[in-house]
């Protein structure tokens, strides 16, 4: 930073824009092939590209836990000169196109890097359905799910807690706490992918709702599950849940804090 006149002014250079990441190394090389960017410093847990060394601003991601990621307000906005080439290629890098909202006739395309920014909603979604899908078969509609279509806005903006478990940059697990105004939480939303069962990732995703719970000073979590799923019922009861009701439909657990 240097002088400025003498009225106080102080001069800015725009050095980077700052990504919140767990995967520094491979978000860098994803932007890196797409904007022709190159790699031009690093730590362990920091990358920055840019044009070259001495052109900013350039992109620096930094690792930070997913935990403690919460929804961001910034995106890169891209002005190809031929957008259908240009979202070809970056699909083709690992890109995947999401719905935020822009409706069918937008003149632009949004799309998430290979982290999944926005907050991994793809990812997600793909998850959580293909479980609903394998449960209940030719009745399933992804329709009645709209809340899978923007984690975002149905959870983390209404004060929810997200837990994910990820292998091989791919999500594995999940989990969501909802607390509500009366400091009771309800965990919605388990799943864990078809590779990955009976390796008790379902117990700790459930493990890690109830410290969370217990961090926010709930009074109790409380869960409903399909009475037919002896796996859902079972696992419940392994963490410490109380059977509070059940009929041939569903079965509601409780586990006082």
């Amino acid at each position: 930073m240097t002088s400025g006149d003498d009225d106080g002014w102080m001069p800015l250079r725009w050095f980077s824009v700052v990504v919140d990441c767990e995967h520094p190394e491979r978000l860098a090389e994803f932007w890196c092939q797409a904007l022709g960017y190159e790699v031009v410093f690093r730590t362990d847990d920091i990358v920055d590209i840019a044009k070259d060394a001495d052109t900013y601003p350039g992109i620096e991601f930094i690792r930070v836990e997913r935990h403690e990621r919460r929804k961001s307000t910034l995106h890169i906005d891209l002005n190809p000169e031929d957008q259908a080439a240009e979202v070809d290629r970056l699909l083709a890098l690992g890109a995947e196109r999401i719905d935020v909202g822009q409706g069918t006739d937008a003149a632009w395309v949004v799309l998430a890097d290979p982290e999944g920014n926005a907050f991994y909603q793809p990812a997600l979604r793909r998850l959580i359905l293909a479980r609903l899908q394998e449960r209940w078969g030719e009745r399933f509609d992804a329709a009645l799910n709209p809340d899978l279509d923007d984690f975002v806005t149905h959870y983390l903006d209404q004060g929810a807690e997200i837990v994910v478990f990820e292998a091989d940059f791919e999500i594995i697990a999940t989990g969501v706490l909802v607390p509500d105004e009366n400091h009771v939480g309800q965990i919605v939303r388990m799943s864990v992918a078809a590779t990955h069962r009976r390796q008790g990732l379902a117990r700790r995703v459930v493990e890690e709702l109830i410290g969370r719970a217990r961090r926010r000073e709930l009074s109790e979590i409380r869960v409903l599950t399909d009475t037919p799923w002896t796996s859902a019922l079972e696992l419940y009861r392994a963490c410490g849940f109380a059977e509070i009701g059940s009929d041939g439909t569903d079965t509601h657990f409780v586990l006082p804090l």
